[in-house]
């Protein structure tokens, strides 16, 4: 699978989700960090991480975010969660911008392309003073 990262400057989680409500719709997400934190929330759970229930049209309106709409993150899957799921959040690299990602490709930081190729999500979205959002391309038949 390939991707397609893209930096979206001062926006929040929910503007995002709001911006690919179409791509989110009737999936599921797994909040890796919330404003660097992980959400507490009675939903079920994977490795610490919350996951919504089936995305909705009302879901996507009041999309959750953290007090200062700052450092969250969220991994948006078909419907199930790998069972071994578990990443460090690029988020909480403030300041980075996604087009930096690489940077951070090392066994403690945030190697995205390993974490990509395992979990093949079909997006991922966050923001740490610059909102970015991180698309799987459609596979070429």
């Amino acid at each position: 699978m390939t991707y397609e990262f893209k930096d979206l400057g001062d926006v929040s989680c929910r503007d995002i989700a709001q911006s690919i409500a179409g791509t989110l719709l009737n999936r599921v997400a797994v909040n890796t960090s919330f404003d660097s934190g992980t959400m507490s929330h009675a939903w079920m759970s994977v490795d610490g991480f919350a996951i919504t229930p089936t995305i909705t049209p009302q879901f996507i309106e009041s999309w959750p975010v953290s007090h200062d709409e700052y450092c969250d993150e969220w991994w948006v899957f078909e419907s199930d969660i790998p069972k071994d799921f578990t990443v460090e959040p690029f988020c909480n690299y403030v300041g980075m911008r996604i087009a930096d990602y690489k940077q951070l490709d090392w066994d403690n930081g945030c190697p995205l392309d390993l974490y990509l190729s395992k979990y093949n999500p079909v997006a991922v979205f966050g923001n740490n003073e610059n909102g970015y959002l991180i698309l799987r391309r459609p596979s070429q038949a």
